[in-house]
């Protein structure tokens, strides 16, 4: 693999311009694909000039990462960029013990399960609530998500990387994922004598404006899943709003201005109280989720007796942890017109327009079919 020399003259906005002479790099351990081609696309994409570049582009991740150039004068410069800082002996298959941390990701990079050691460590309590970026240092984003792609590729990615646990400060830990059935493993431990460096400074997040202005509860799930991300960027923001709202849309205006369209820029405008025909579809529920009462119209919908169920049952999967914050959310607005997917008795997925309000220590849900056009 080899890097640019970007030792040359200087280009528009600062940065040097590639000359024709390319730097050999070896990576050390020389038998990790992963991190060979992590460090090639590093070199090729951001070039940085300078050996000390690379390597703190690298720890961004990897918090032991070094690089040093080989200049002998006889020969041509080399950079030997060591993952774990230098030549280190295997530790032996220590994900295969009991009681490691473990997680079960998903092909999108959700979490599908985590062992209670993983819960504890990661600082959470509910695991399918999380995709793995919500784990990942300020910055780490981009790199992190080319390293999860390897893995989706078979190849296994076994590291030193630095995480940061849900409200906490940054940790290293020894890393191993793998491909399994359906998606990815993931072990943990806790890396010793790893100095990870000054914690970093909380991101300041973007101005947000949300479409349509008047949806009220989805505005609540845009500001609550931008607050929990460690590393924002529009792209995983939309990606944690597509759970719940398939269409969303989140734009970056100006560089410290994100817009959020729940629709896609899709319009669908009814000035009308159109959730005053008694004939639609109707439920009762609690706090919790549980369907109380359901009229005819509504069972017919989604195609059985809905009393006595809970909302989590008829949401999309991979969505249902999603349905409490939504409730939470609809008791905080009082009143609120919304759209969701769901299935339907025939299993096909369409656009479900709603009007929820309170009614005493209840809430009632008329809904419709979205006009397609």
């Amino acid at each position: 693999m080899v890097v640019p020399d970007m030792s040359g003259a200087v280009g528009p906005g600062g940065f040097a311009r590639a000359q024709t002479r390319s730097i050999p790099c070896v990576t050390i351990p020389s038998d990790d694909i992963t991190f060979r081609e992590h460090v090639n696309r590093l070199a090729s994409r951001h070039p940085g000039g300078s050996p000390e570049a690379l390597e703190a582009r690298l720890r961004k991740l990897f918090p032991r990462a070094v690089v040093r150039a080989r200049e002998l004068s006889s020969e041509p410069e080399v950079w030997y960029v060591y993952r774990e800082g230098a030549w280190r002996p295997s530790s032996g298959p220590w994900w295969t013990a009991p009681l490691v941390p473990h997680l079960i990701l998903g092909q999108d990079g959700w979490v599908h399960h985590a062992n209670q050691a993983a819960l504890s460590l990661l600082g959470i309590d509910d695991a399918k609530a999380h995709h793995y970026t919500d784990f990942l240092p300020p910055g780490a984003s981009e790199d992190a998500t080319h390293l999860f792609d390897m893995v989706g590729m078979g190849h296994v990615l076994a590291a030193t990387l630095l995480l940061r646990p849900v409200g906490g400060d940054l940790i290293a830990c020894d890393v191993r994922a793998e491909p399994v059935a359906d998606g990815f493993g993931a072990w943990l431990r806790l890396a010793a004598e790893v100095d990870v460096g000054p914690q970093p400074d909380p991101i300041a997040l973007p101005e947000l404006a949300t479409l349509p202005e008047d949806d009220s509860v989805f505005r609540g799930y845009v500001t609550r899943q931008l607050a929990a991300m460690a590393d924002p960027s529009p792209d995983n923001l939309g990606l944690r709003l597509r759970r719940l709202f398939p269409h969303a849309l989140v734009t970056q205006e100006a560089p410290d201005r994100w817009v959020a369209d729940r629709d896609g820029g899709t319009r669908h405008a009814d000035a009308t109280r159109w959730w005053t025909d008694p004939a639609l579809p109707r439920v009762r529920f609690d706090d919790r989720g549980l369907i109380l009462e359901a009229n005819k119209a509504a069972s017919d919908l989604l195609g059985q007796e809905l009393a006595g169920h809970h909302w989590q049952e008829f949401v999309t999967p991979g969505s249902q942890d999603q349905v409490q914050p939504v409730i939470d959310l609809l008791r905080d607005a009082g009143e609120v017109v919304s759209r969701f997917r769901l299935p339907l008795a025939d299993g096909h997925l369409v656009e479900i327009d709603t009007h929820t309000h309170g009614v005493g220590d209840d809430y009632e849900t008329t809904m419709r079919v979205s006009d397609p056009d």
